[in-house]
């Protein structure tokens, strides 16, 4: 008897303690938008990344959201500096009174990456030039269904 209570002991401080090895190894969580972020700004098709409205709260943490993506989409993965925001996504139509989406709450994937803006724009690019290009997932903060995928050629235009 007291064999097996130390084995159940025993098996229970490895379990906790992996637990807390996998929980301390895992992503940051992420943070919710400062600001405004206008991507692309001068386009007919205007995304907008924002802060979340004071007390809005996610069903899914950015980790959860990104497993969920994952579960749909086996061949993803999220680049290791890649930086995960909360925040409400709005992307407008060309012609400004419709919406893909408006205020979702959204968490916000970003990262550095050029390849698909260059085949997008094939344009000679003097060797040395430091391309601003960022690539960004936006997933339903609520179920982790993603919203949309994009590039940003500039620089973000933070407004308000």
């Amino acid at each position: 008897m007291k064999r097996a209570l130390v084995g159940i002991l025993t098996l229970a401080l490895v379990g906790t303690g992996l637990a807390l090895w996998l929980s301390l190894r895992s992503r940051p969580v992420g943070a919710a938008a400062q600001q405004t972020i206008v991507l692309n700004p001068g386009q007919q098709d205007t995304e907008q990344f924002a802060p979340p409205s004071p007390g809005q709260q996610p069903a899914m943490t950015s980790d959860q959201a990104i497993a969920a993506f994952q579960g749909q989409n086996p061949g993803f993965t999220l680049p290791s500096d890649a930086t995960a925001q909360l925040g409400n996504y709005t992307a407008a139509t060309g012609d400004g009174s419709t919406y893909r989406y408006q205020n979702r709450l959204a968490w916000g994937f970003s990262w550095h990456q050029c390849e698909d803006a260059l085949i997008q724009n094939p344009a000679p690019i003097p060797p040395g030039t430091d391309l601003p290009c960022t690539r960004w997932l936006f997933l339903d903060a609520n179920t982790g269904q993603m919203l949309e995928s994009l590039w940003q050629q500039t620089a973000a235009s933070p407004s308000g």
